[in-house]
């Protein structure tokens, strides 16, 4: 606050100070005009020589401005201004303020602020402005930028952020903290360096609760060629001669990016027909080797190259599967019509072919169609034919529809909802433990937080009333009053609650008995206490999807204040002097206690509302876990990535949608269009009473099984050790064309559909030499929750395809392969579901360290209690209360 001149009082002149809170649009009790030596008070006018301005030193951008405007006469004592007089304001500069709609203003720019009152209709200006220091208010937002922008996987990059207040001022003292959207865990940030070791385009986003962020992207591309893998197309053990085969190729760097533009020159030995690049055919039986090939530079500039044998032999009656191959991913909706299209060969003609049962005529070239109707996931066409000879020879062949594919590269949205009924906003009692968001929210209300704020901002504020003459006989000051701010006390009860509506929160806030005690000085001295009934504070949060996470931020126009009435207590004072201190508590100090609660409720109750909702995260699963191999000869490092998808609410409910992502280091090059998803809304909405569901589309599932599949899990040989009840030498070499696909059925049980299986089976009292076995099924099993884990039992076999490279198969025989087959499918399926996913990926809040200092428990986990399992196909339900786990 500006100096001002030394108050001399005199007998013989009348001091008034007339005191204008600009920012409250309120004027302070003033006096009447006079003569002076004991004239009458109206027929001697007080001649004002100039004019002073009094502002506080510092304020806050965004901070109403206290100003007071005094009027000095020639002799230098100060009154107050005629009723009739209006005071104007000069600010320079004018832009670092706004004038708001009730005719305050506020400070919005920070740095030095000039301020200079004027009464021009009295001729009077100050020439000495107050000087007032505006400093930048809480971090509103924050702006990423990186340099450089674009990176070579493995490579490091730096971020700067730069945070504003809600004005636009820059804020220095605050320290956000780097996050990248889509998450991943082999990107990492060390202080303000990023190394990023997967590519992509990113999102950078520096972070601070209660500020929305504007992110940098960032292009991480592959590094140099690290590993080379090749797969057949389509993958079978033996192919007839003038087949066609194509030779996929997989270029990875030394993270497992793949490198699309790789010059990948493939080339056969023998050499047979090329039909374009790596496609082959060949007209002669034998085996052929492929050889791919990539040159530097590599990483470690070193050849990279990959081979892959043909064998080739046209004996017997070879069964073809032309179109869909056998292995095919075809992309079209479920339940469309297909031609199946296939050929057989005999020396000795073809009496008879059946597809499913049904027997098919065979053109006279040994081709042959027929109409199928497409079904979601895996079909399978059941083909037998018979030679001229009587020898009969059969083969599955299966191929994947679907029309929606989740690629390993990225999130698929929804396939987790997280919906919060009322209850878990607020249940309505706080003394039972935390279990909802509004607990947070009376706990903070209830610290010393709010009244240290109010504490510091009325120190801040003195004098509430500068010193000036209140009462005047005869021209002559009889009263005098000063009235400062020395302390308070904000004893409750105080209560804090939440109402969940259309598109975000509602919180009402009540403050009961607030009492600020203020001493009165002047012609007396003493202090008492003012006590505000209530004050009730009303806001509401919007919540929505920005950069990535869920953010709350105050919706404009929705913050109400509304104070209650006051009393005083001054002991054995009453009249004029009390009515002077509650005139002013009515008044300018009214306004500024509510203008304090409101910014503070609004403030602290935005940033832990956002800090809360927005650190909802996927914590029961991990970022990573390993999965061991079919036959233990290992583990597949399985990475499990979240993104927020959607965000809604409703009176009722708030939902969130969250997308997943299953990554897995590639064991082979089949191709694939991602994992299969049905068609259809994932994001499930489930009625019900329960503070806290959760539902897990079986898309979640779908997701790791095709990442286990792509790092090789259903490739391995299995035999009496991992198998176990088995005669010594058996062992079977399975390798798996088609991605495997999760169904939940309306019966409650999970069916796990795999196909394009070739197995190469060692049974040595069947038979002499391994044979090649193909083999498809769909088993199922009874799915149960145990703690927070899903659980699988009951398996079964629904439908199982087999056929093998012999013309005919006895009873006995096929009987022994079946029950084989059988112990393997439940090794294989088991071990899937029950390792795919070792934990059901349960979304929760993570309380933010902030809330240490109030008592709160940081870091612990606030989400769905005591959970059932329903299913509600696609969906896993859990049903629960709310509260930390």
């Amino acid at each position: 606050m500006r100096a001002r001149r030394p108050f001399v009082p005199s007998s013989w002149s009348a001091v008034c100070t007339g005191t204008l809170f600009v920012v409250l649009a309120i004027a302070a009790p003033g006096c009447g005009e006079g003569p002076r030596g004991g004239s009458d008070d109206a027929s001697v006018p007080l001649v004002a020589a100039g004019v002073e301005t009094v502002a506080p030193a510092q304020v806050i951008a965004g901070q109403m401005l206290a100003i007071t405007c005094v009027l000095v006469d020639a002799a230098g004592e100060t009154f107050s201004l005629p009723a009739d007089t209006t005071p104007a304001l000069r600010f320079v500069p004018e832009s670092s303020v706004a004038r708001q709609d009730d005719g305050s203003w506020i400070a919005t720019r920070a740095g030095s602020l000039e301020v200079a009152c004027s009464v021009p209709s009295l001729g009077v200006i100050d020439d000495v402005p107050a000087i007032v220091e505006v400093v930048p208010g809480a971090p509103a937002s924050v702006v990423a930028r990186v340099t450089p922008d674009s990176i070579t996987a493995g490579e490091s990059f730096e971020t700067t952020c730069e945070v504003f207040d809600a004005y636009g001022n820059v804020v220095l003292d605050a320290t956000p903290a780097l996050r990248a959207d889509p998450a991943s865990e082999t990107n990492t940030f060390e202080g303000t360096t990023g190394t990023f070791q997967r590519a992509g385009r990113f999102d950078v986003h520096c972070e601070l609760d209660g500020a929305t962020s504007r992110g940098a992207e960032l292009e991480v591309v592959p590094a140099l060629p690290a590993s080379l893998l090749v797969s057949r197309v389509p993958e079978q053990a033996v192919y007839a001669i003038g087949q066609v085969i194509a030779i996929e190729r997989l270029v990875a760097d030394r993270f497992g990016n793949t490198i699309t533009d790789a010059r990948v020159p493939t080339v056969s030995a023998p050499e047979g027909q090329t039909l374009g690049d790596a496609r082959f055919r060949y007209l002669a039986d034998g085996r052929y080797t492929v050889t791919a090939t990539v040159d530097p530079p590599t990483q470690d500039d070193v050849v990279l190259t990959a081979q892959t044998e043909i064998v080739v032999d046209g004996n017997g009656p070879a069964i073809g599967c032309d179109a869909p191959l056998d292995g095919a991913i075809l992309d079209i909706a479920p339940g469309s019509p297909i031609t199946f299209r296939g050929s057989v060969s005999d020396l000795t003609g073809v009496n008879e072919l059946r597809v499913g049962g049904t027997v098919v005529p065979v053109e006279a070239d040994g081709t042959f169609t027929t109409q199928l109707t497409s079904r979601y996931g895996i079909n399978f066409v059941d083909l037998s034919a018979v030679d001229g000879s009587g020898r009969e020879a059969s083969r599955t062949c299966a191929f994947l529809v679907a029309n929606v594919w989740a690629p390993d590269t990225d999130t698929l949205s929804d396939t987790l909802a997280l919906r919060l009924a009322q209850e878990a906003f607020d249940d309505g009692s706080r003394s039972d433990g935390l279990d909802s968001l509004a607990d947070i929210l009376h706990t903070v209300l209830n610290s010393r937080g709010l009244r240290d704020t109010l504490h510091s901002s009325l120190l801040a504020a003195n004098p509430l009333k500068p010193r000036s003459c209140d009462q005047r006989v005869a021209g002559f000051c009889v009263l005098t009053t000063e009235v400062n701010y020395l302390d308070s006390e904000i004893n409750g009860p105080n209560s804090a609650s939440l109402t969940v509506v259309d598109g975000g929160l509602r919180a009402n806030v009540r403050i009961e008995n607030l009492r600020a005690r203020v001493r009165i000085s002047g012609t007396l001295d003493t202090t008492g206490w003012v006590t505000f009934r209530s004050a009730d504070i009303s806001v509401i949060f919007d919540t929505t999807l920005s950069g990535g996470r869920p953010r709350v931020t105050v919706r404009p126009g929705s913050v109400n204040v509304t104070m209650g009435s006051i009393s005083t207590d001054f002991s054995g004072l009453s009249g004029a002097i009390v009515d002077i201190v509650a005139s002013l508590f009515n008044g300018t100090v009214r306004n500024l206690i509510a203008g304090v609660l409101r910014d503070w409720v609004t403030n602290n109750f935005d940033g832990i509302l956002d800090g809360v909702i927005g650190g909802l995260d996927i914590s029961s699963l991990g970022s990573s876990f390993s999965v061991p191999r079919l036959d233990g000869s290992g583990a597949i490092p399985l990475s499990f990535g979240v993104g927020f998808s959607s965000l809604g609410s409703n009176s009722s409910r708030m939902l969130f949608g969250i997308g997943t992502r299953f990554t897995a280091p590639a064991a082979h090059a089949r191709p694939t269009l991602g994992a299969p998803v049905q068609q259809g809304a994932r994001l499930l909405d489930a009625s019900g009473s329960s503070a806290a569901t959760v539902a897990v589309h079986e898309a979640v599932l779908t997701q790791a099984l095709h990442a286990l599949w792509r790092g090789g899990f259903f490739d391995a040989t299995l035999g009496a050790g991992t198998l176990g009840g088995l005669p010594e030498g058996v062992s079977a070499t399975m390798s798996t064309a088609l991605p495997p696909v999760l169904v939940l059925r309306g019966d409650g049980r999970a069916e796990l559909q795999l196909g394009a299986i070739t197995m190469e089976l060692t049974y040595p009292e069947l038979f002499s030499e391994p044979v090649m076995v193909t083999l498809g099924a769909r088993a199922s099993m009874a799915v149960a929750l145990a703690g927070q884990d899903l659980s699988f039992s009951d398996f079964r076999i629904d439908e199982l395809f087999f056929s093998t490279e012999l013309t005919s198969l006895d009873a006995r025989t096929r009987d022994t392969i079946e029950r084989f087959l059988g112990r393997l499918l439940q090794r294989v399926v088991s071990s899937a579901l029950t390792d795919a996913l070792p934990a059901i990926p349960i979304p929760s809040f993570t309380l933010p360290a902030s809330l240490a200092t109030y008592g709160l428990p940081a870091g612990a986990q606030l989400g769905i209690t005591s959970p059932t399992l329903a299913t509600q196909p696609p969906h896993f339900v859990l049903r629960g209360g709310f509260a930390v786990r």
